[in-house]
């Protein structure tokens, strides 16, 4: 089993100076913390340039020898870096260096040219030459299988391509498959046991030209043969065509992605921007009639006081306005009294009063005189007096502005906060936009490479699927005259070619069989073991088991035995990482898991299930988080004594990253 023992980074990236992370030889977890913009990602891209000589970047593999460059050093004139990895495998230890730095005479590079890459392997102390040191990478980590030992969140969302039989990137991910579980030895097998049983069919067919019996025949086979051959190396042409156009449509596809990100992002810095401003003048409104406020703050002071005098004032008022109000009705009884009085009849009853009654009425009106007498002088006056102070304090228009200040302060607080949290954003925005390096979004062409290479890929494909056909038609033909050449030739020299062939024909058909079956086989625990983690990692008890596909995509099987359609993107997550894990249990070359941000998509609780099976992936897993991803404390309580070491990708500066 391959294990990573140690990296020594130098000057690579953010990685100022030489650093080191030490993962030990034991069983487990390593996690490496790093906020967004600290070299998570290019600490993946270490290893690998490391292994491979590649990185990845957005718009596919690269290596720019300056851009990898830290940046500070090369303001300092100092360009290249070097990378260091010690490692094992089944008891041999490696030592894998490589170290790039400018030729002799050049001060300011402008291309890789202008650099020297000395690249050297160690094997238990002995520097191989460079075709054994290929050979021996090769053997413990090839370039093809590298997607199951280091990937991303982004490179998780491809496995869901396995599920259409139509993909091309589902067939190229179906072809790593096969690769870690070691079927192309099997199928190399196959491939020499159908050439040799092409090499008895044309001895055969020699033998039949010089029986007359069966020349005529065998002189129109070996026309057919030809055909055969031309059309399967026709098949094989316009396959290596489609794999290299495959490949540039994926750039060019990749190429209109960032575009899209790109402006996406350069609409989103715009929004932003606007919203900033939009709170900053809010803000400054409200720090205005903050201010207004705060001149009146002094009319606090005394409001209560004021306010409580007019408050009696108003009451006083108020008891003059009753009394008021009391000799208003009594002057209308009096009328109403005087009138009956002097008319000796009442209107209200339109009845006539008696002398004795009449009596009566003038000792009322007179009691009425008596008790409800007119406002005095004084009186008059004091109301007055009341009414003037009463219009005098109002006239004041005190205002009590302590709990409008502190409400507006309030406001104020928040939009500070709110424009911070804005600022922040647009940085890290730009942060983003500046990723893209100076590729132009308005490139004119994109959209025409686009399309012509669709088109091309499609011309390849209908091309391949006709060759291949006028193989098979071919091939029918020869059998059917291998036949009759069969059916009418007694010549000894082509009975013998004719049972050597059908002897290799049947130890073929055998091997093929055992192939065959073999996959199956080997389908069935790829799946078995992707249904255990898959179900250890699901949070949804309903769902049983993963089924696999000949491409081996694989489905969510409910427990009423229905494949679950428009799985979500987490649950996607979910299974591709099942499915890794099955794979390095089943492969022959196994080695360690290195993962940048696989928790993306994934809810609180799928988060904490996938922590707690991450040593089950692999016997060494390294991963790459930000503490936002997953909780900290929660993923070192899940994983227990699995976790070996914790490191932090800290800021010095912006080019400048510490590993701690």
């Amino acid at each position: 089993m391959l294990r990573f023992e140690s990296i020594k980074i130098n000057n690579f990236g953010p990685f100022k100076g030489t650093q080191q992370i030490e993962f030990g030889q034991e069983n487990g977890v390593t996690i490496i913390w790093g906020n967004n913009g600290r070299g998570k990602t290019t600490l993946l891209n270490v290893f690998r340039y490391a292994l491979f000589g590649i990185v990845k970047g957005r718009r596919g593999s690269y290596v720019d020898y300056i851009a990898l460059s830290n940046m500070e050093e090369k303001e300092l004139g100092n360009f290249g870096f070097s990378i260091r990895l010690k490692m094992s495998n089944d008891g041999d230890q490696y030592l894998l260096t490589r170290d790039v730095h400018l030729r002799e005479g050049i001060t300011e590079p402008t291309c890789n040219e202008d650099f020297i890459e000395d690249f050297f392997l160690k094997k238990n102390g002995n520097i191989l030459s460079s075709t054994e040191r290929d050979h021996e990478l090769n053997l413990i980590m090839p370039t093809d299988i590298s997607r199951f030992f280091l990937f991303d969140g982004e490179l998780l969302q491809e496995y869901e391509d396995l599920l259409d039989d139509n993909s091309d990137d589902g067939r190229k991910i179906k072809s790593s498959i096969e690769k870690i579980l070691g079927m192309p030895i099997l199928t190399n097998g196959l491939s020499d046991l159908i050439d040799l049983e092409g090499e008895y069919r044309t001895a055969k067919n020699k033998a039949a030209q010089n029986d007359k019996n069966t020349s005529d025949l065998a002189n129109n086979i070996n026309i057919l043969m030809a055909q055969i051959a031309g059309h399967k190396a026709e098949a094989e042409r316009l396959e290596g065509l489609l794999a290299e156009e495959s490949e540039k449509f994926e750039t060019i596809r990749k190429k209109m992605s960032d575009t899209e990100k790109l402006r996406a992002l350069l609409a989103e810095e715009k929004a932003i921007e606007s919203q900033i401003e939009s709170a900053k003048l809010q803000r400054d409104a409200v720090s205005e009639e903050i201010k207004g406020k705060m001149k009146a703050a002094w009319q606090g002071v005394v409001y209560s006081e004021v306010s409580a005098n007019i408050k009696i004032i108003e009451d006083a008022i108020a008891e003059f306005a009753k009394k008021e109000t009391t000799i208003r009705a009594s002057r209308a009884v009096v009328i109403e009294l005087q009138k009956t009085i002097n008319e000796c009849h009442c209107t209200i009853c339109d009845q006539n009063v008696p002398s004795a009654a009449i009596v009566r009425l003038k000792e009322k009106l007179e009691r009425i005189h008596h008790e409800t007498p007119d406002l005095s002088e004084e009186e008059k006056t004091e109301l007055h007096k009341l009414q003037m102070r009463l219009n005098a304090l109002r006239s004041l228009n005190l205002s009590q502005p302590g709990d409008i200040i502190r409400s507006k302060q309030e406001e104020y607080n928040r939009l500070c906060i709110q424009i911070s949290d804005q600022e922040q954003q647009l940085k890290d925005t730009r942060s983003q936009i500046r990723t893209y390096g100076d590729y132009d979004p308005a490139t004119e062409t994109l959209a025409q490479d686009y399309s012509l290479s669709r088109a091309k890929i499609a011309e390849y494909k209908k091309g391949i699927e006709s060759e291949r056909k006028a193989a098979s038609e071919a091939e029918d033909k020869r059998a059917k005259l291998d036949a009759k050449v069969n059916q009418l030739s007694s010549n000894k020299d082509v009975l013998s070619a004719t049972r050597k062939l059908e002897l290799c024909t049947r130890i073929r058909e055998v091997f093929e069989q055992s192939v065959d079956l073999y996959r199956r086989q080997l389908k069935q625990s790829v799946e078995r073991d992707a249904s255990d983690l898959f179900t250890r990692m699901s949070a949804d008890e309903d769902y049983e088991k993963l089924q696999i596909n000949d491409n081996y995509g694989l489905e969510i099987i409910h427990k009423k035995g229905i494949k679950v359609p428009n799985r979500s993107a987490g649950f996607e997550h979910v299974v591709a990482l099942s499915l890794i894990g099955a794979l390095h249990k089943n492969a022959p070359l196994q080695g360690p898991v290195i993962m940048d941000s696989p928790f993306g998509r994934l809810d609180p609780i799928h988060k904490g299930k996938v922590s707690t099976n991450l040593p089950t992936l692999a016997n060494q897993v390294i991963l790459v988080v930000y503490e936002g991803e997953i909780d900290p404390a929660e993923t070192r309580m899940r994983l227990g004594g699995h976790l070996l070491k914790e490191y932090h990708l800290n800021r010095v500066t912006s080019f400048n990253t510490r590993i701690d």
